[in-house]
């Protein structure tokens, strides 16, 4: 037996306290391994946070606090917005206050820290933009995480009437300093609500001249609609909403929930939109639903869900006739069925469509007519098929369909097939 060479393998991790510990460990054969290298993702540079687009405008219920749940199942290390997080439009003290704590109370259940930044519906008058000050402090802002550096804007020019779509002069100064300073971060990471680039605003201009050359990355929201644009070899990403009204056309006309999921590597943010509607706990599938789900599959695939008595036929030309359509529900919740008959040439099925209501562990029947406007020979009638589909409906979670195909066979009788053999 030829011998075998073992080199054991530990990737070191640096912990706080400036001691090491061996994060893994395995046997490592010098010949071959079943894997393709331990190169591991781990930068301790490298991190991960995740982006909600505007809840407001319009807001549809429980959608933003889906998104807060299914962002802890993410475990980012924080979460970034683009504004729009409150409805506004109202000088009422009190209405302000309740929409805030709504927002609050949701934002609360993070694992994590959440940033805000404000959107026109924030702080589109001087008692939302006072709030907001007594709230939070201030509009706009920076921070530094792990050599990136963070601008947050306020898109509305300090909430002046007049200048509302800019970002104010204040800002321009701030924020001159700050890239001053900061100029040799490895990343800029720019959040503004309103996309302000597409109406080349000269505020806007005038920001982009402080970026200047420097590697940087900007989103925003405000128009509930996803688009990535390319200016000045940046990448400047519109996000779609978190709630906010949606026609929720899908990802081929931008209109959709989602997350947006980062990861700063050395190269940039690679970014991922995570569809709320793809983001599920461990709990999608508890075991009985899933024996449920495989035992009606099976009772699919056998025939046994939708299927039809076969006609009988003398002779050797089909003239019309009547079936029984048979559907079966084995499930203790009710069933939906429908579908139509397809491949019918010079036939004619009544009824055309069906569209019913079968009750839970029950069955129903369905008479079915086909009538000819002319004898057709049996060798060129294969069948008539139906495109079948059943729809269970869990509460709480999104209707579950299925395809069911099934078919009307046309048979020759018993005598005549003994007469012809």
């Amino acid at each position: 037996m030829k011998r075998r060479y073992y080199l054991a393998i530990a990737v070191v991790a640096i912990l706080a306290g400036g001691c090491t510990k061996a994060v893994m460990q395995t046997k490592a054969d010098s010949r071959a391994n079943p894997w393709t290298n331990l190169d591991f993702n781990n930068k301790a540079d490298n991190f991960q946070f995740a982006i909600v687009a505007d809840r407001t405008g319009g807001a549809r219920k429980g959608v933003f606090a889906d998104a807060i749940y299914k962002i802890n199942l993410l475990q980012p290390e924080f979460v970034m917005c683009v504004g729009d997080s409150i409805e506004g439009q109202t000088e009422d003290e009190a209405e302000i206050e309740q929409q805030w704590t709504e927002f609050q109370a949701i934002v609360g259940k993070l694992d994590m820290p959440f940033f805000y930044v404000c959107g026109n519906h924030d702080i589109d008058n001087p008692v939302l933009l006072k709030n907001w000050h007594e709230r939070f402090g201030r509009t706009y802002y920076h921070f530094l995480y792990h050599d990136v550096l963070f601008l947050c804007l306020e898109s509305e020019g300090g909430a002046t009437e007049h200048d509302q779509g800019s970002i104010s002069k204040e800002q321009i100064k701030y924020f001159r300093d700050v890239l001053r300073r900061y100029k040799d971060v490895r990343w800029t990471l720019v959040f503004v609500h309103k996309p302000l680039w597409q109406q080349s605003e000269p505020s806007w201009l005038e920001l982009e001249q402080l970026l200047g050359n420097r590697d940087y990355t900007v989103f925003a929201g405000h128009e509930h609609q996803y688009a990535r644009a390319v200016r000045n070899g940046k990448s400047y990403i519109r996000l779609a909403t978190t709630g906010a009204v949606s026609s929720l056309d899908g990802p081929i006309v931008g209109t959709f929930d989602h997350i947006v999921w980062a990861t700063m590597t050395d190269y940039g943010p690679k970014i991922a939109n995570l569809m709320l509607d793809g983001i599920y706990d461990e709990n999608v599938t508890p075991y009985a639903m899933a024996a449920a789900a495989k035992m009606l599959k099976d009772k699919i695939d056998d025939g046994q869900v939708i299927r039809f008595d076969p006609i009988i036929v003398e002779g050797d030309m089909f003239t019309g006739g009547r079936t029984i359509m048979r559907l079966a529900n084995f499930a203790a919740i009710s069933m939906k069925a429908s579908g139509t008959f397809v491949g019918k040439a010079g036939l004619t099925v009544r009824p055309e469509n069906i569209e019913l209501t079968v009750k839970p562990l029950s069955t129903k029947t369905v008479d079915v007519e086909i009538t000819t406007d002319k004898p057709v020979p049996l060798e060129q009638l294969r069948g008539i098929d139906f495109a079948g589909e059943i729809e269970y409906n869990f509460g709480g979670l999104k209707p579950v369909r299925a395809k069911v195909p099934a078919r009307i066979e046309i048979a020759v009788a018993a005598k005549q097939k003994d007469k012809s053999n």
